[in-house]
C-alpha cells in the first residue's frame, strides 16, 4: 500500500512539481537581444529550427531546453527560451523587439495552441513584467489555472481578474504559486483539475 502511494506521488510530481518557482519583482531589462544572440549562436552550432505555422518558429536546444519566438518579414518579434517537460512547457526569458507589435499574451496562446493539447506553464521565476502577461492572458478571457507546487492540496480554476488577485501578492506564499494556461478551458478542467482531485482523493482513501 505505502508503496503504491509513492508511485502515484511520484507520478504526480514528474508532471506538476517540476520545480518551485520564484517571484522576482521588476526585471529591469529586456532580455531580447542575449536571447536572439543565443538563439543564432544554436543555430551556427547545427540546431535547426522548424515552423509551426502562423510565423511561429521553434528550435530545440537539447531535451531541457527550447526557443521559441515569432518571425515577421524576417525579424524576430519576440522570443522565449522555454523547459519542456513531460506535461507541457514552462515558459523562461522572454524578450520583446523595441517597437515589437506582438503581446506577450498573443505569443503565450499561440506556444500552447502549437503544443497539441499540452499546457504552458510560468517559469521557475516570475517577474513583475511576467505576472502582467498572465493577467493580460486573462483580459483576454483565457482560462488559467493556479497551484502550489509546495502544497497539492492549494489549487484552483483562475476565470476572472478577481481570481488573478487571490494569487497576487508578495509574500513568500504567492511568490511560490505557479500559472498554467491550456489550449483551452476544456483541456485545461479535464486534464489539470482532474489530476489534483484524483490525487487529493487517492490521500485522502489512502492515508500513510
Amino acid at each position: 500500500m505505502i508503496l503504491e502511494n509513492r508511485t502515484t506521488d511520484k507520478r504526480f510530481s514528474d508532471r506538476w512539481l517540476f520545480e518551485i518557482p520564484q517571484r522576482t519583482g521588476p526585471s529591469g531589462s529586456n532580455p531580447y537581444d542575449l536571447l536572439v544572440m543565443g538563439m543564432k549562436t544554436n543555430e551556427e552550432y547545427g540546431h535547426s529550427s522548424i515552423s509551426l505555422g502562423n510565423n511561429l518558429f521553434m528550435m530545440s536546444v537539447d531535451p531541457n531546453y527550447a526557443y521559441y519566438w515569432i518571425e515577421l518579414s524576417d525579424e524576430i518579434e519576440i522570443i522565449a527560451g522555454v523547459k519542456p517537460f513531460e506535461n507541457g512547457l514552462a515558459i523562461g526569458d522572454v524578450g520583446k523587439r523595441l517597437g515589437g507589435k506582438i503581446w506577450a499574451s498573443d505569443f503565450y496562446q499561440a506556444i500552447v495552441d502549437s503544443t497539441h493539447e499540452k499546457l504552458l506553464f510560468s517559469g521557475d521565476q516570475i517577474s513583475d513584467e511576467g505576472y502582467k502577461i498572465w493577467k493580460n492572458l486573462i483580459r483576454g478571457n483565457h482560462k488559467l489555472f493556479g497551484y502550489d507546487p509546495s502544497d497539492t492540496m492549494k489549487y484552483s480554476n483562475i476565470d476572472s481578474e478577481e481570481d488573478l488577485k487571490k494569487f497576487a501578492g508578495s509574500s513568500e506564499e504567492h511568490k511560490k504559486l505557479r500559472f498554467v494556461l491550456s489550449e483551452n478551458s476544456k483541456v485545461r478542467v479535464g486534464s489539470v483539475w482532474t489530476s489534483f482531485e484524483m490525487l487529493r482523493i487517492h490521500r485522502l482513501v489512502h492515508k500513510y
